[in-house]
């Protein structure tokens, strides 16, 4: 509406922010179960076990779990890019890690240059 006028947003120390973080906390858990269900990423999932995993939160970290597939990175990427859109948050990439598990160096290299 015309009437409310806002000049800098939501700031650290408001009483609803720990709410809003929260809701789109949950709203990028969900569009990466949405993405699986899709068939855009996969996950990981255990020999054994018919679960997948495709990501962990924590209070204000999210562990993104997947193949070391070039497509589902990129895929990925673009999960961060909708909820840096959505959220006006900014993913630090220098704060962030990349870790692979018996991946060749070739691929690895490629994986990591996207994120």
């Amino acid at each position: 509406m015309d009437f409310f006028h806002y000049e800098r947003g939501l700031r650290q120390g408001d009483l609803i922010s720990p709410y809003l973080f929260i809701i789109m906390a949950e709203k990028l858990g969900r569009s990466i179960g949405n993405w699986r269900r899709g068939g855009k990423i996969h996950g990981f999932t255990n020999n054994n076990s018919s679960i997948i995993s495709t990501h962990i939160q924590f209070v204000d970290d999210t562990l993104i779990i997947g193949k070391a597939y070039v497509v589902e990175a990129k895929n990925y990427m673009k999960i961060l890019q909708l909820y840096e859109v959505a959220s006006q948050q900014k993913v630090n990439f220098d704060k962030s890690k990349t870790f692979f598990i018996h991946t060749l160096v070739n691929r690895k290299r490629k994986v990591a240059n996207i994120f």
